[in-house]
């Protein structure tokens, strides 16, 4: 067969450089959109979410921080931990990996297009060599392509829901870089005929979910058992409220169990995942809860208690001066021992631990002195009498017989602090 004549190059070469270039800023605008508005866009929603006093308390409490300036400080540490110069970076290794991978994958169309006119794709690497392309196989092209597809797509969504971290940036670039690979082992294992398209299904898939297919393709192939089963008795999707999506959401900041997220740091968890703060508040609470009462807690749901912040306000309202208050209060504990099973004396125990928790303190702290509107009940001028009287009884060891002494202790008028020279004295 004698050989056909090869057009030019040069064009074909340029116009695939052109299309690489364009496709590696389209991979890439999401981001830079993402830096110029979206990021400023969470970080006043961030920072619009807490007061001064909580802005405070947070500062106290997770970073040992004694603040005059809480505000200044709060988006000081803000910038640090989550700036846009955190970008930058990624994005860089991502144009690197993007621009010459999509340049082959260029290369390959052009081919195709311009020197192979017979759908015999066999023809395609000889050809390219003569004319000085440089191309993929089949396989290895439309796996690069699903993951192309894949990534952008990914970006474009992160970018529109303002949750673009450096993580996910270069999570995308690992993305391109195993995708060739992966079109090569799709290439062996994988019939003929059909391999093209699964490699490209494959190349769509997120990471999680590669990395998934290949254990199980390990598993049949080598007759190994890889990856161990997930244990369901401290899931965080077993709280109310939390999907398998938003359980996803909270894998990615390092929390897949109820333990730890009772324990982590709530403001930095909801600027990690982009979920809003109040609902950060709401399941952290659930959990602080369920580490002491377990599956207990979905039987004491429907009478009102939910989580730590419910059960505290139990707890203090059981010690309440109010007689009309503490009989309520005592109705729910009954109503509340009755739906758990558990008995009186342990479930009070445990209200007790819940309350005085220092990350429930912290959480009360936090959803009260909140800018937004609170559910909870209305303020009460005794409630601060109350609270003080029981942590004074609580730090004295819980003496018998002293509870009116403690209760007298904690109306006594607070020492006030100076005033300034020159300030009158209030009538």
């Amino acid at each position: 067969m004698p050989h056909l004549p090869i057009p030019h190059p040069a064009p074909a070469h340029l116009a695939a450089l052109l299309a690489a270039l364009l496709m590696t800023y389209l991979g890439c605008h999401p981001i830079l959109s993402f830096a110029r508005r979206g990021w400023k866009i969470k970080r006043d929603d961030i920072l619009s979410s807490f007061s001064t006093e909580a802005k405070r308390a947070y500062l106290l409490r997770f970073l040992r921080q004694q603040s005059a300036h809480p505000d200044g400080d709060f988006q000081r540490m803000y910038v640090y931990r989550y700036g846009r110069y955190r970008l930058w970076t990624p994005t860089l290794l991502l144009i690197l990996v993007l621009l010459p991978l999509t340049f082959l994958l260029a290369e390959t169309a052009m081919v195709r297009l311009v020197l192979v006119h017979d759908g015999l794709w066999r023809l395609v690497a000889q050809r390219a060599a003569r004319a000085g392309f440089v191309t993929l196989p089949r396989e290895a092209a439309a796996a690069a392509a699903g993951a192309y597809l894949w990534v952008v797509y990914a970006l474009i969504m992160g970018a529109a829901q303002y949750n673009l971290p450096p993580g996910n940036i270069l999570s995308a670039a690992l993305r391109m870089v195993v995708a060739v690979p992966l079109g090569y082992a799709v290439g062996i294992v994988a019939p003929a005929g059909p391999a093209p398209f699964v490699a490209f299904a494959i190349g769509a898939f997120p990471i999680e979910t590669v990395q998934l297919l290949l254990q199980r393709l390990a598993n049949q192939r080598l007759g190994l058992e890889i990856g161990g089963s997930e244990q369901d008795d401290a899931r965080v999707a077993l709280l109310d409220g939390v999907d398998r999506p938003t359980a996803d959401r909270l894998q990615t900041a390092a929390i897949t169990t109820i333990p730890q997220l009772a324990h982590c740091d709530p403001v930095q968890l909801s600027m990690r995942t982009n979920l809003d703060f109040d609902y950060i508040l709401d399941i952290v609470g659930q959990a602080l809860a369920w580490i002491y009462l377990g599956k207990h807690l979905d039987e004491l749901r429907p009478v009102g208690l939910r989580g730590a912040l419910e059960m505290r306000n139990l707890v203090f309202d059981l010690r309440s001066q109010d007689p009309a208050r503490r009989d309520a209060a005592q109705r729910a504990f009954a109503a509340a021992a009755a739906a758990s099973g558990v008995a009186a004396d342990g479930l009070a125990n445990a209200f007790d631990e819940i309350a005085l928790d220092p990350y429930t303190e912290f959480l009360s702290k936090t959803w009260t002195q909140s800018t937004r509107p609170a559910p909870v009940r209305q303020p009460d001028p005794e409630r601060a009498i109350r609270e003080r009287a029981y942590f004074l009884w609580e730090a004295a060891g819980r003496p018998e017989n002293l509870a009116e002494h403690f209760w007298q202790l904690a109306r006594r008028p607070q020492p006030q602090p100076p005033r300034p020279p020159g300030q009158p004295h209030e009538p």
